[in-house]
This record gives structure tokens, sequence and C-alpha cells, in this order.
């Protein structure tokens, strides 16, 4: 028996002869079409793109169009980027499933184009988590195709697809590859190609590297990252990141530097929080009878008045904080003679828990990430024991104003953590000059 019947690899009708009679499958019932098609917009000068659907399941074929299916040249050139594609075997690359003449059929991508994906979601990569995981998928891909002697070639937005569902990176389309066995490679996008690319020359792995730097520069990234991709894109190669390994250990030692910028940012709104809060409590304390119903200017003056000269007021707190150098105790501030005896206990009380929680970063060097963990938990911690002391003062010595308890507190508190924090630095830029 002989007839036509339709390959579902290659996406044609092909005659088919038979030395003996073909067996009659009209006794079984099939309600699904065995293949599918739509073609897809992202075709080439040379090939064009299906969307092909084989017993319910998705894959993306590449085929020659007509006029280049007799090109010996093209269809080499097809068959080269199967045979690199076939062997390779990586969760961030397109997957090749099968070759027949001029067409190659491969895992289909659910996702869409690096380009398209700035272009809907144009914050996506603001987030940092967001932009660590697309560059490590990103690089983890070049580094298997250089370990297994592949270079890419041709790296640019639209051969880097973004899945639908949990946006990893799919490296695609390796018609440019260089590989240990095809070593006749031409093909480039002029925009992300290495000078070396267009000039004609020697290509390695820094070509791709180069590559990188392009796309990094059109994603939102941190500053901290700009001088790993002015090396990437220099005109150089020999001035470029010699290897992938090279490139990630890069990244990642700007990754830690730009937590302990964040450590510090967050640490430094702490501490200023504090100190507005101290201004905020001195000012509260002035005696009203202090602010007589005059012009505005004459308010001012009379509580630049009361700062100044502290020792005229009645505002305790309004005293210098003076720590001791030899140690950081907490602040030794005596208003006069007729001081009141919680001002002892307090500074005892304080001091106690001081030593408690935060004395040990005297010798710490900041910024750390370990460290910087600790002195955050730590800090607050002290912060937590100040308030509760200042509350069981408040209850023991009702006749103090509350006010005046709580600023007095505060002001020990920061001065504290200021002066730890100061040794921190200090130790830090001594072990790093």
């Amino acid at each position: 028996m002989s007839g036509s019947l339709f390959c579902c690899r290659c996406f044609r009708d092909r005659y088919v002869k038979a030395d003996r009679e073909m067996m009659d499958y009209s006794c079984f019932s099939d309600n699904q079409q065995s293949c599918l098609a739509e073609p897809l917009p992202v075709s080439g000068f040379i090939c064009e793109a299906y969307r092909v659907k084989i017993y319910g399941k998705l894959h993306f074929l590449k085929k020659l169009k007509k006029e280049h299916e007799d090109n010996i040249l093209f269809r080499e050139a097809l068959r080269k980027e199967f045979e690199i594609g076939f062997r390779l075997e990586h969760p961030n690359i397109v997957r090749y499933v099968s070759f027949h003449d001029d067409e190659i059929l491969m895992e289909y991508v659910d996702g869409e184009d690096l380009l398209a994906f700035l272009k809907n979601h144009p914050t996506y990569f603001e987030d940092a988590e967001h932009f660590d995981k697309f560059v490590g998928q990103l690089l983890s891909a070049l580094q298997y195709l250089h370990d297994n002697q592949v270079l890419h070639l041709d790296l640019k937005p639209e051969n880097i697809m973004l899945t639908r569902i949990g946006c990893d990176v799919k490296v695609v389309d390796l018609g440019c590859c260089y590989s240990d066995t095809f070593v006749d490679s031409t093909g480039y996008t002029t925009q992300y190609a290495a000078p070396e690319q267009l000039a004609g020359r020697k290509v390695d792995v820094r070509t791709d590297i180069y590559a990188v730097g392009k796309l990094l520069e059109l994603l939102p990234h941190p500053p901290v990252y700009n001088k790993v991709i002015k090396r990437c894109l220099n005109k150089n190669p020999q001035d470029r990141y010699p290897s992938i390994a090279d490139l990630k250990a890069a990244l990642a030692t700007k990754k830690i530097v730009r937590k302990n910028m964040m450590w510090v940012a967050s640490i430094t709104v702490v501490v200023f929080s504090f100190l507005l809060l101290s201004f905020v409590f001195k000012f509260s304390s002035v005696p009203n009878s202090a602010i007589k119903n005059t012009s505005v200017q004459e308010e001012a003056d009379t509580i630049k008045h009361l700062i100044q000269n502290p020792q005229k007021s009645k505002n305790p707190t309004a005293n210098p904080i003076v720590v001791q150098n030899s140690r950081p105790a907490v602040s030794t501030v005596r208003q006069n003679a007729k001081s009141h005896n919680w001002q002892k206990e307090m500074d005892a009380a304080l001091d106690k828990v001081y030593r408690q929680t935060i004395s040990s970063f005297c010798d710490s060097i900041f910024p750390s990430p370990t460290v910087g963990l600790a002195w955050k938990t730590k800090s607050s911690e002290f912060h937590h024991q100040v308030m509760k002391i200042t509350s069981d003062f408040h209850a023991k010595y009702p006749e103090v104003e509350e006010s005046l308890l709580f600023a007095y507190a505060e002001n020990n508190f920061q001065s504290v953590v200021g002066y730890v924090f100061g040794k921190m630095q200090d130790n830090g830029k001594k072990a790093n000059p």
C-alpha cells in the first residue's frame, strides 16, 4: 500500500511506499488533531518561525524560507545550529528536539524577549533580587556554553527570553555559535558585537562578555555595578574579564558592597531618627512661662537663649552630654548640688544595660554584613531597655516630669550609640587603610 502521510516532525506531506498492507486505524477514535501550526512574527531574513502543537504539546519550529530551501550554505548552517544545540542541556538554554532537511523543532518558550519585557515591565529590574536572579541565570547559561567549547556570539535582547511564569532566563538562537567543531561563524548583530567581531579578528569568551556588558547597560542597575560593566565593555579584549567565572566573582563582591551600603543607610536613618526625637523632646520641655505672648521673633529669641544658657534654665535636659574617652560609659551629666537621686540611679541602670547589649561592639569592624545585622538587633534591644528603664523610673519618681526622664534617657542613649558606632567605623578604617 502506498500513499501520502503527514509528518509531524517536519510538518509536511510525505509520500510513503509500503511493502505490505498497512493497519486500518478507522476503528480508533481520535478527536484531537495531531498537528496544528501558527506562523509567528519573529521570522528573520533566512528563516521563518511557527508555533507548532503536536499531540497537545507546544514546540517551536524554525525552517528555511522557500526561496532559500535549495541553498546549500543555509541548509548547512541550520544543521550546524542543531548539532551544537542538541548536545546541550541546561535549564536556561532552549532545548533542541529534532532536525529534518531544512527545519529544526525545538522547545517552545512561553514568554517574551528581554526587549519586550523591559517595555512591558519597566520597573521589574529595579528590585535587586530580580536583577541578581536574571544576571545569575544568564551567566550560568554562558558559563555552561563556554565549558562545552561553545561561544554564542550573538547575545542581544531578542535572543534572551524570560518565561511568563517565574521570569526565568532562556538563551535562544544558537545560529551564530562558534564551537570547536564548527569554526566558520560570521553572524552577529552590530549593536551588540564586540570590536574584534566587527573587525573580523579572532573571537573568544571575552567576546561574549562584551555582549553581557551591553545587556547589563540596558537594565536598571545599582551604581555599584558601573565599574564592572565598564570593564566588560573595554575595547581591548585583554582588559575585559578573562572568563565568566571572574565576572561572577566581581559581581558577587559588588553585591556585598551594595548590601553594606544598605546597612549603613538603614542605621544612619535610625540614628538620625533618635537625634530628631531628642530635638523634639528638648523643645517640648521648655516651660510655657518662658514663652510670652509676643511676636514670633521674640519667641524664637527666648528659646534660643534657653538653649545657649542651660545653667539658667529650669530644663536640666539642655545640659551638654559628656562621654568619657577612657570607656564609653553612659552620660555623667550632673546638673547641680540639688540634683535628684534618680539621676545617679538611672546612670547606673543605663550603664548596666549598655554593658549587656552593645559594649562589645567597640572592638568590632563596620561595615560588615554579619556585624551590621548583630548591631541592628542589639542597638534596638538597647533602646527598648532604655525606654523600659525610663517607664520604671517614672513610676518610682512621680514628682519628676515624664518628659524630663525621657529626654535624659534619650540623650544618654544617643551619646552611647554614637560613641560605639564611631569606634566601629574607626576600627574599619584601621583594618582597611
